[in-house]
Order: C-alpha cells, then structure tokens, then sequence
C-alpha cells in the first residue's frame, strides 16, 4: 500500500451509531396496545352484565304484572362456560313462552268501487278492472232471457293464475229487485237462492245460478255455503253446455251465488279452475267411446264429483281456499 501524504489524506466521520432502542419500541408499543384491548373488552363487558341485570328486573316485572307472584325456579339452572347467570335468569328461562312469529306475505289489494269492496291475494289475480255495464235496451225486447238485465258492475280480473280458458274470469253484482222487475227468469232464480240460502241444505239437485246462460248446468262438487260481510253465498264447481262432454281444465269453474242480507244485491262470479286430474279439454273422452260415455254419464258425474271433493283444496289452480277467503271479505253497500 502507498502511504500518502497527510495533505491528500482525506477523513470522513463515522456513519451514525445504529437506534439500539427500536426493539424497545417494538416492545413497548405491543404492551400499550394489549392494555388498551383489556381496557376495552372490560367496559365492554361491564356494559352488557349491567345491561343484563337491566332486562332481568324488566323479565321480572313483566312476569309479576301478566302472571303475579313469584316466577317458578327452574332446577336445573343455565350457564354459560364459565358463569353462572343471576339465578332469576335461570328462573325466567324455563318458564317463558316460546316467541310468536308473524308470518310475512305480500300486500293485499284492495277493491272499492261502485259500492263494492272486497280483498284479493296475489295468488287470484294482480288487478281488477271495473266495469259499468249498462242497462239492455228495453227496446230491443229478445228472445232469450240472458239479454235483458239491468245496470250492473262487472269486475274482471287481471293477471289471474289461468289464461285461455273457455271462461274469462270476473265477478257481477246486480240489483236483485231490478233485476226482478224485468226478467221473469231471473226471479226464480233469485228466490230459489234465497230459500237455498236460508235452508243451507248438504246437497241440492242443481244450484241457482247468473248469468242467464243458453246452456244447462251439467254437473257441480265441492259445495259450501259462505258468510260475507253483509250477506251469504254458496261455492261450487260446476260446467255448462248444450251436450254431454267430460268435466276438463278448459271448461271447469268455480261460482260464487251470493245475495245481501237485504236482498238488494246479487253477486254472481265466474272464475275458471284447473285440477292436475282432470283432462286438458272436452275431446279426451274417457275410454274413447263417446256413445258408452254418454250411456254411462250419471255414473260418470256421480264419480268425477267425488272425485273433486276428495281433493285438498290447495292443489286446484287457483287454490280454492284464496277464493272462498276473497268472498268472505265481501261487503256490497252503494
């Protein structure tokens, strides 16, 4: 190594001694914060004992104000790992009943029109559209009874569980005396419901029935008499036509025949229903022989109807149930 002289020697000064003391930063810090946890998980839980002790004095005076006395001591008592709670805890836990739970379901729409008010659930229909139907023209006399009939409402459902039917769904109210004063056959049918309604017979050979339709009762099941708010009515199942065919999801329905407890009012519903028995249409003729069909069709009825009746009502679309509960809720009052 060559020496240099001291003048070309050139001297820097010692890099900085290292910060011995950061471990104890380290250290220091993780203590503080572990203090600062205990503190916090200590108030914590002072909070929540005395937050506890709160509810019990209020379970204990709930219990003395619906029950009086003293609550029973349960013999076993509950803790937790590690505790044992306040003894009228454990008191209160074998002796309080079980939460009641409210079912949740949707909205249910209302109706109030011309008089008219009712409630329907989503499963019947999303809308009902009203109508005024006007009185027919007296003018115009005709043949056929099912033409003359006075001013009336009809409600006709939207959005129903069925589309394509034979039948579109809806719901007529008339003025029964009206009605009366001017179609003869509306009155027998209007006296026949009422002495049916006041009778309230098991089972009857055929039930009034509007509109005035140029076709025959075939057949009804499921029969049952239903009180609204101002009136009663019967529900059936029933099909119409001008010749023998089987009873089918195209062309079955269910009627509502109701009147007012003051006879003012006539309420006459036609709602299509399905049942995953039955066949699709009137061509599916059971055995295939239409002639043995037709000779055999009181057996026929006697069966289908039994049949209908020993369904659960909730497996017809749409389910019976929400029907019969949508009338019950009836209150006509213009």
């Amino acid at each position: 190594m060559m020496d240099l002289p001291p003048s070309q020697v050139k001297y820097y000064p010692a890099p900085p001694a290292q910060k011995k003391n950061t471990l104890w930063w380290i250290v220091g810090g993780g203590i503080i914060l572990l203090l600062a946890c205990c503190v916090v998980s200590a108030a914590i839980g002072a909070y929540f004992y005395f937050t506890a002790a709160d509810n019990v004095a209020s379970v204990q005076e709930i219990w003395q104000t619906d029950h009086g006395g003293t609550p029973p001591v349960m013999e076993t008592p509950f803790t937790l790992p590690g505790e044992t709670l306040p003894s009228v805890v454990t008191e209160m836990v074998a002796t309080l009943p079980p939460p009641s739970i409210t079912p949740t379901s949707e909205p249910t729409p209302n109706v109030n029109v011309n008089g008219v008010s009712f409630s329907f659930p989503p499963g019947v229909a999303q809308n009902i559209n009203t109508e005024t139907i006007p009185v027919s023209d007296p003018a115009q006399p005709s043949g056929f009874p099912g033409e003359v009939y006075p001013q009336h409402t009809k409600l006709n459902f939207e959005g129903y569980p069925l589309s394509g039917t034979f039948h579109s769904p809806y719901i007529l109210v008339y003025p029964a005396q009206e009605f009366a004063a001017m179609n003869e056959s509306a009155v027998t049918v209007i006296n026949d419901l009422t002495q049916l309604l006041a009778q309230k017979p098991a089972s009857v050979e055929k039930i009034p029935f509007l509109p005035l339709w140029n076709a025959a009762q075939m057949f009804h099941s499921n029969m049952a008499y239903i009180a609204f708010e101002n009136g009663n009515g019967v529900r059936f199942l029933s099909m119409y036509g001008q010749a023998f065919y089987p009873v089918n999801n195209n062309s079955l329905f269910y009627s509502f025949q109701g009147l007012t407890d003051d006879g003012a009012y006539y309420i006459a519903a036609i709602l299509p229903i399905t049942h995953p028995s039955l066949p699709a249409n009137e061509t599916d003729i059971p055995g295939g022989d239409f002639d043995a069909f037709v000779a055999n069709i009181e057996t026929y009825w006697a069966e289908t109807t039994a049949q209908l009746e020993a369904q659960p009502l909730d497996s017809f679309t749409p389910d019976i149930s929400l029907l019969d509960a949508m009338f019950e809720s009836f209150s006509v009052n213009p």
